[in-house]
């Protein structure tokens, strides 16, 4: 793994993703395709660990309104932005995702959606979410996954050119507008789960040409390049998902049971 922004205090990085509220964002296929794995279901409990602004939420709510749902945020002003969006749709509380004010046991389902790398203790956490979980329940963890370019990151850290940075996940360094950022690799994630007290019982995948699409951006001809690059890079990983090879597509989406 690759790491910046672990020595900040707890304080300071909810002072920064206050600060960077209006900038966090998913595309526009995630939050649906999240809230479809993650399958709520009427009289459920369901909980949103890192919450941000609310989408992941909002799209539990249309799946199933009869879920009773709840969110936890850090940053205050994430925590607003999400009671403004939802409503009396979800209890939103302002909490840290290690020390969750909950009963054990609380919970049939939990999401936590790319906050994975956003964590300076995540067995920590991940330990947390298995207390408050019931014995048959699930989470739906998702995180983005620095496989696809696990070769191409020692050649490109050493070049200075800006081309370089497209051979170079979202979350290294050298890329990241985030206060903390890790680089994961999929071995690493499963490795987390499995000591945590999870199993992964289904994978799946997106973006997994995501260099390719990143080129055909940074080209002098864009407007050409990027369809053919985003219907081939849909194509990978419509295959790779057939296949059970998740574990190269950039964007993985786990549904976890406690062991």
């Amino acid at each position: 793994m690759i790491k910046s922004g672990h020595q900040l205090s707890d304080a300071e990085l909810a002072r920064r993703y206050s600060a960077i509220a209006a900038r966090i964002d998913m595309p526009g296929y995630f939050h649906p395709l999240a809230a479809r794995l993650a399958d709520p279901r009427p009289g459920e409990r369901a909980l949103d660990v890192g919450c941000g602004n609310g989408g992941m939420l909002e799209n539990l709510a249309r799946r199933c309104p009869e879920a009773e749902l709840f969110g936890a945020e850090l940053s205050a002003e994430l925590v607003a932005r999400a009671g403004r969006r939802l409503r009396s749709t979800a209890r939103i509380i302002n909490a840290h995702a290690g020390r969750l004010p909950f009963a054990a046991g609380s919970f049939d389902l939990l999401t936590m959606t790319e906050l994975l790398e956003h964590l300076k203790e995540p067995e920590s956490v991940l330990r947390e979410l298995r207390r408050v979980v019931r014995e048959q329940g699930r989470l739906l963890l998702t995180f983005p996954n620095g496989t696809p370019y696990r070769a191409f990151i020692p050649w490109a850290e050493r070049l200075a050119h800006p081309l370089a940075r497209v051979f170079l996940p979202p979350e290294h360094p050298r890329n990241s507008f985030q206060p903390i950022d890790t680089v994961y690799f999929y071995p690493e994630v499963e490795a987390l789960l499995r000591h945590s007290g999870w199993r992964i019982e289904r994978s799946v995948g997106r973006e997994a040409l995501r260099i390719l699409y990143g080129l055909a951006q940074a080209s002098p001809w864009p407007h050409r390049l990027c369809p053919p690059a985003y219907r081939l890079s849909g194509w990978a990983d419509r295959w790779l998902n057939r296949k059970g090879l998740a574990r190269w597509c950039y964007r993985v989406l786990l549904l976890c049971r406690p062991t």
